[in-house]
């Protein structure tokens, strides 16, 4: 198992990873993009731990900012060929080193930035090459519940906890979320 110990913050790359990779275009030529809703639980998990998160995409559309918006996501870098420089503004943004990062990307695009994380992460469905030069490759395909799968992982391990402890406060806050509803 990978030591998640020293990880401060998680970097995720969209296209492959947060989606399954498609391209779709609307009539306009713009691109939209569909997330798995699965993921979205991860993001609450990353804020309810501490756990910053950005992202660099290497193409640009209205839907991923939306997304990301929507997932309060702290660092959005979209339309960024040379990931490299993304990863010092958000190393400098987050305050921490590159050392402190989990990054998952599943391209050749996302290469350079491997062996400057302290963890590089492809999931099931990434190039062989990345698969190849990764600390840990996912069982899940990208857009398929990748993310949800890694924060499970990273933070069952980070807190040497049980997936049961690690759900237990969000569960109980959605059961009382719940009976608020209810009695109103």
């Amino acid at each position: 198992m990978v030591c998640f110990s020293q990880i401060e913050a998680v970097i995720l790359d969209v296209d492959g990873v947060m989606t399954d990779g498609s391209l779709n275009l609307d009539g306009y030529g713009e691109n939209f993009k569909s997330f798995n809703a699965k993921d979205g639980v991860a993001f609450e998990l990353f804020r309810r731990n501490s756990i910053r998160v950005g992202v660099i995409s290497g193409k640009s559309s209205e839907s991923l900012n939306y997304r990301c918006k929507q997932l309060g996501i702290d660092a959005v870098y979209s339309g960024c060929k040379l990931k490299v420089h993304a990863l010092k503004n958000i190393c400098t943004t987050f305050d921490i080193e590159p050392k402190n990062i989990a990054f998952i990307g599943d391209d050749v695009i996302d290469l350079p930035l491997f062996p400057l994380v302290g963890c590089a992460v492809p999931p099931s469905d990434a190039h062989a090459l990345v698969k190849q030069k990764a600390d840990l490759v996912l069982s899940s395909r990208g857009g398929d519940g990748a993310v949800r799968e890694f924060v499970d992982m990273f933070l069952v391990e980070k807190n040497q906890c049980t997936l049961d402890e690690l759900y237990k406060p969000l569960i109980e806050d959605l059961i009382a979320l719940s009976e608020i509803e209810v009695q109103q």
